[in-house]
C-alpha cells in the first residue's frame, strides 16, 4: 500500500517503539539521521499517489503509553518545531487519549507547539451547543448530501 497503490489523504506514523521514534531526534542538528519524518515527508512528495497526504507525528501520552520512545512536552515541543518545517506535516497523533488525560500540561504543551492554528472558533459554527439538533446536511466531495433523507448520487455509496 505504501508503493503508491493507494492515495492516502492522511497517514498516522508511529514515532515510538522503534529506533527512529522521538528519542532518535537531535536537537540542532542539520540532518537527522535516525529520526526519520523527512524519510515520511520524502514518500508523500515522491511516491504517495496523493501529493498532498498529510503526515502525523504519532507519539505516546505518558511515559507509560508505549514501551519506549515518550519524550517529555518540553522536548517534544522542539520536535514538533522542527516537524512543522515539512509541507507533508499535518499534526500530532497521541496515544492514547486516557494517558494523555492523566499526564498534565501534555495536551496544553502540544497545542502550545502547534500554534494558534489548532485552536477552535466556535464563530463560524452553525450549531455550537447542541449539535444532535443540528441539521446534518452538508458537502461531500463538492457535492450535496442530505442526511435527513439519505440521498444517494451517482454510482456513489448511501453516504
Amino acid at each position: 500500500m505504501l508503493n503508491g497503490a493507494v492515495a492516502f489523504d492522511a497517514i498516522w506514523i508511529q514515532f515510538y517503539n522503534n529506533y527512529c521514534g522521538l528519542q532518535a531526534y537531535v536537537p540542532g542538528a542539520a540532518t537527522q539521521n535516525n529520526f526519520n519524518f523527512a524519510t515520511w515527508d520524502n514518500w508523500a512528495k515522491t511516491v504517495s499517489l496523493n501529493k498532498n497526504v498529510k503526515v502525523f507525528l504519532g507519539v505516546p501520552g505518558s511515559s507509560t503509553a508505549a514501551g519506549s520512545g515518550y519524550v517529555p512536552v518540553d522536548r517534544l515541543a522542539g520536535i514538533i518545531a522542527y516537524v512543522k518545517g515539512f509541507s507533508s506535516f499535518g499534526g500530532v497523533m497521541a496515544w492514547d487519549a486516557s494517558q494523555v488525560y492523566a499526564n498534565s500540561g501534555f495536551l496544553g504543551g502540544v497545542r502550545a507547539a502547534l500554534g494558534s492554528s489548532s485552536t477552535h472558533d466556535n464563530d463560524n459554527d452553525e450549531c455550537p451547543d447542541d449539535v444532535d439538533e443540528c441539521d446534518q446536511d452538508e458537502y461531500v466531495d463538492d457535492e450535496y448530501v442530505d442526511d435527513e433523507h439519505d440521498e444517494y448520487d451517482d454510482d456513489r455509496s448511501r453516504r
